[in-house]
């Protein structure tokens, strides 16, 4: 890792990093599945393969959890993915033959809007607590819809990175003051979230 003069950098870089105060690092980016990166692309670590891909979300819906067998009102187990954004997280379950929604409140809390039944979700592991006032229906399936990362934030592309490498060697701004205006995906408080310590965006 080197702190890179702004002279030394593409106009790209030097319109992403905001301030004199920075970090740059040279590390290894895939981009296996045949789409070009540009910079200002935030990244993700993937520990398995030793490099960086891009930062992404997946949107999920009415992925069972459990079945309701008419007597059972507390449910518990793992979603299917980890890293669940905030507040995107809810079940639905039917109780006497009409469905009923429990909304994630941002902090990992989940309630249904009479307040009668309420649960937990962890947002890095997926893992789930559900406590219902009254027994889900025997037979129905309780689902959730939500958004999860393919993994944290940890680093801002500085420059374009061809298709289908596997291990190309790029500059990224892994501490600093980045312009959000030139960050893609829009920065929100997942990203800040992963980023804080290390980045920070005006």
């Amino acid at each position: 890792m080197a702190r890179a003069s702004l002279d030394t950098l593409s106009r790209a870089a030097k319109a992403i990093i905001a301030g004199t105060n920075y970090w740059v690092a040279t590390v290894k980016v895939d981009t296996g599945d045949g789409t070009a990166l540009t910079a200002g692309k935030v990244l993700y670590y993937d520990s398995s393969e030793s490099n960086y891909k891009l930062y992404s979300t997946t949107d999920v819906s009415d992925e069972t959890l459990d079945t309701g067998d008419g007597s059972t009102k507390v449910f518990e187990g793992f979603a299917a993915h980890g890293l669940i954004e905030r507040g995107s997280f809810t079940v639905t379950a039917t109780i006497g033959g009409s469905d009923v929604t429990l909304s994630d409140d941002g902090n990992g809390k989940l309630a249904d809007s009479g307040g009668n039944h309420k649960g937990y979700i962890d947002y890095d592991s997926g893992y789930y607590r559900l406590e219902f006032g009254t027994a889900p229906d025997n037979g129905e399936a309780i689902t959730a819809d939500y958004t999860y990362r393919a993994g944290k934030a940890a680093a801002i592309l500085l420059e374009d990175v061809p298709a289908s490498e596997s291990n190309y060697p790029a500059a990224v701004l892994v501490w600093g003051v980045a312009n959000s205006d030139n960050v893609s995906p829009t920065v929100d408080a997942a990203i800040k979230e992963d980023l804080k310590g290390s980045i920070v965006f005006v």
